[in-house]
This record gives C-alpha cells, sequence and structure tokens, in this order.
C-alpha cells in the first residue's frame, strides 16, 4: 500500500536525501543552539537559590541535546544506506 501510494506521488531518492539533509541541519542547528543554553542553565543552578526549577531545565535541555545528537545520527546514517552502500 504504501509502496503504491509513494511512487503514485512520484517519490524519489532526491526527495528522500533531501528530507535526509535537511533533518540533519536541523538538529545540528537545534543543538548548537541548545548549548548555550545550557550554559546558562548550569550557571543559573550555580549562582541561585532555588535549584529545582533549574535543575529540571537543565535535564531538559541536555534530554534535547541528545534527542538531536540521534536525529543527526540516524539520519545520516539513513542517507548513506539510501546512497546505495
Amino acid at each position: 500500500m504504501l509502496y503504491f501510494v509513494g511512487n503514485f506521488q512520484n517519490f524519489q531518492d532526491r526527495n528522500l536525501k533531501l528530507i535526509l539533509t535537511v533533518i540533519s541541519y536541523c538538529s545540528i542547528f537545534n543543538a548548537l543552539v541548545s548549548i548555550p543554553a545550557l550554559l546558562e542553565e548550569i550557571i543559573l543552578l550555580i549562582t541561585q537559590k532555588k535549584k529545582k526549577k533549574y535543575v529540571f531545565a537543565l535535564i531538559f535541555t541536555v534530554l534535547t541535546i541528545l534527542i538531536n545528537i540521534i536525529y543527526l545520527v540516524l539520519s545520516s546514517v539513513i542517507e548513506y544506506l539510501a546512497a546505495g552502500v
């Protein structure tokens, strides 16, 4: 069913490579933007008295960075496999 729908809409290898490349660039950008937020939260965790909300923010930022790295690795692997290796 999905094969038929994909072929009916002229889904080509170029489209897949473009989508995977966009995912890779977005993952890199999101991870790079999250790093200054991580540094800010570490500084706030050290300097502020109410540490509970900063710990949660720190955990979520670290999870965001890890998820972006996982997306980057997965999209790179799929792009590599789609190249015909």
